[in-house]
């Protein structure tokens, strides 16, 4: 398998994408080369060949097209049906969707496979998803499991082909079409939404969204059009650039929706997403006096609204259920007890939804790392961690490199793991944040390989095209216009 990532592999930041690519043994060479004129003449196509304007589209819409195909439903299904492996229409366009995802990075994006040693985050992405692809067979639940496990190889098929072919300013379009999906979802809310059930009766969705689902959506759109904002981005105004009251519509319109679902994990992970943003955008010199004056408006604001936000957060629970966490406790406990069961390869992939419904009535461990660690046993949460851990050096290593993009990835980042916190979505494998998550790393993958490829070009040093406003910042630069070509250097299998 290639490598969809040109790492930061010397941790020194005037080494960038820098390393050596490991040796093929005689037997994988001889494979590779009779494979590759078969895929060359029978599938892959040159990105030429791609539909009109899709040549720089595809980057937003088939990642958007997943999202739609698996968090936007138009009918409630209880979830015994599903975990019985049933199929309804619904579920014939969910599959049709990454069908046809999958099938147009075949005949159009990746190219023969090739045998290259792999970047950290390449290699760990890999190994998380092929380890839940194994635990299928230990499901209780194979048809979903299948299901799920190849909705997940699809989506990691598209981050890798996002990471080797796509350029900064298509990942700054899909960032915009998202944000533009997630703000007309809200306004399609205020319209035509059906409670997910009769105790979700009060709280704000769209359509047949569950209110958890629609709030973490929302968190990712805040912290993606505030970090969008205020990235100094010097592009014209298109797709890639809005003008500025633009965003500020979207985030009011968001934090709207935002507060009307009363997901309390989302907003926290709205709030830390956006603090990461903000801090690491601001100078450091402006760090503290801006500190100092939030700290001191936040307090006297919890003085003033102490009673209403208390009770807008309690949402008419019981202090026994609060503390509790919603029941979740209860189901972290039976969650410990699987994992000393089946310590290694776990149940299989979404079998919790169905172990947790089965003895408390939820589903799923309503927490990422509990989730995966049911599901994909100790390999694949030491896997999932190690894959986070691998983008948030990443991330570390871009911003100490100056890039403009870098505090908006740790924010997003953030807000995928403190909304983890209570909800099992970005550790579930497949939905909205599953996809963001990988969607970072393959972001991460796209700044290092432009970063390492100007560094390659420039014979007078480093020079700081992205700035965060932190160092010296040149006039518009090259490197967001970087082509395509070196993408297509870069394979993938």
């Amino acid at each position: 398998m290639t490598d969809s990532f040109d790492s930061l592999r010397d941790s020194s930041p005037d080494v960038v994408g820098a390393g050596t690519r490991s040796r093929l043994t005689s037997a994988p060479r001889r494979v590779a080369a009779l494979l590759r004129p078969l895929w060359r003449s029978s599938l892959a196509r040159p990105a030429t060949a791609m539909p009109r304007l899709w040549p720089t589209a595809w980057v937003t819409v088939l990642p958007l097209i997943m999202v739609l195909a698996t968090e936007y439903k138009f009918r409630q299904r209880p979830l015994s049906e599903s975990l019985g492996g049933s199929v309804d229409s619904a579920i014939i366009v969910e599959l049709g969707g990454y069908a046809f995802v999958a099938a147009y990075l075949v005949l159009f994006v990746i190219s023969p496979p090739q045998l290259r040693r792999p970047t950290a985050i390449n290699f760990f992405m890999r190994g998380y998803a092929l380890a839940l692809c194994f635990s299928v067979t230990q499901s209780a639940y194979p048809q979903l499991g299948a299901a799920r496990a190849t909705q997940l190889l699809v989506s990691v098929i598209c981050a890798s082909a996002i990471a080797t072919r796509a350029s900064r300013r298509q990942m700054l379009q899909l960032a915009h079409g998202f944000v533009a999906l997630v703000t007309a979802s809200v306004y399609i809310g205020l319209y035509y939404r059906v409670p997910f059930s009769r105790l979700q009766a009060g709280r704000f969705s769209w359509i047949y969204m569950h209110p958890v689902t629609a709030g973490a959506m929302l968190a990712l759109g805040l912290v993606l059009a505030a970090g969008l904002m205020t990235n100094r981005n010097e592009l014209r105004f298109g797709l890639d650039h809005w003008p500025r009251p633009f965003y500020l519509i979207s985030i009011v319109t968001m934090l709207g929706g935002l507060l009307g679902t009363e997901t309390r994990g989302a907003i926290g992970a709205a709030v830390a997403g956006l603090f990461v943003v903000g801090f690491l955008t601001l100078p450091r010199r402006e760090r503290v006096p801006v500190g100092v004056l939030a700290t001191m408006g936040i307090g006297l604001m919890a003085v003033w609204f102490i009673k209403p936000v208390a009770t807008y957060l309690a949402r008419g629970e019981s202090a026994a259920n609060l503390a509790t966490v919603s029941n979740r406790t209860e189901l972290w406990g039976i969650a410990y007890d699987l994992v000393k069961e089946r310590p290694y390869t776990g149940w299989g992939l979404s079998t919790s939804r169905g172990i947790f419904f089965d003895r408390v009535g939820l589903g799923g461990a309503h927490n990422a790392f509990v989730n995966v660690s049911v599901d994909g046993g100790l390999i694949g949460a030491g896997l999932w961690v190690a894959f986070v851990v691998a983008i948030g050096i990443g991330i570390r290593r871009l911003y100490k490199a100056g890039h403009r993009d870098a505090p908006l990835l740790a924010g997003l980042l953030t807000a995928l793991m403190v909304n983890g916190l209570t909800v099992e979505g970005v550790g579930s494998g497949i939905g909205m944040s599953a996809l963001w998550l990988l969607l970072t790393g393959a972001w991460v993958g796209v700044l290092q390989r432009e970063v390492g490829a100007q560094r390659q070009r420039t014979t007078a040093g480093p020079v700081d095209l992205v700035s965060t406003g932190q160092h010296s910042r040149p006039g518009r630069s090259a490197v967001l216009e970087i082509s395509r070509v070196s993408g297509r250097n870069s394979t993938l299998t």
